[in-house]
């Protein structure tokens, strides 16, 4: 059965915990968020809110990374970075609304994430609660890794990243099923 179309999947962490608060970032940090889909299909938008705007001239990126686990231990490490939104003006506009490409993502597991760049920049994010920390893997909690040279192009594929509660990103994706 096919769905209608378009509709919004947010991240797999925010189905159980939806406790939100801003996050501070961090220059050329990468937060990572899992993402779950029963079926194929093709993404056209990402949206998230801003808690605390970044400093004049800074920006923040967004991606997607591919599961570089398994279905039953999902892990960004080492997965194919599928977009990179490229530089987004992080000074105005506490909400981004942000076109992309369509993207392709099989059923399973795959990694929204978000670089920031400057620590006066804060995302809304999920709670500090890890009530489900062992459930398929850490990096379901969130995870980040941090970008070697600071902010810049995300890394192709992801590189080794550290579990941490807080880097849940609060977002929604716009999707139409795939066939």
């Amino acid at each position: 059965m096919k769905l209608p179309s378009p509709l919004w999947i947010y991240g797999w962490r925010l189905g159980w915990n939806n406790v939100q608060a801003n996050r501070a970032g961090v220059a050329g940090r990468v937060f990572l968020s899992a993402f779950y889909t029963p079926f194929p299909i093709s993404i056209r938008r990402i949206d998230h809110q801003l808690g605390v705007l970044g400093g004049a001239g800074t920006f923040l990126r967004f991606g997607l990374y591919a599961n570089g686990g398994t279905l039953q231990a999902p892990l960004p490490d080492g997965g194919k970075l599928l977009i990179d939104t490229g530089d987004i003006v992080a000074s105005s506009n506490l909400f981004k609304d942000i076109a992309i490409n369509p993207t392709n993502i099989p059923t399973g597991w795959f990694f929204l994430c978000l670089e920031t760049g400057d620590a006066t920049i804060n995302y809304i994010g999920t709670g500090g609660n890890s009530t489900i920390v062992n459930q398929g893997g850490e990096q379901l909690r969130g995870c980040f890794y941090d970008r070697v040279g600071g902010y810049g192009p995300l890394i192709d594929p992801c590189p080794v990243t550290t579990a941490l509660d807080t880097a849940n990103l609060v977002a929604l994706l716009r999707y139409v099923q795939s066939s």
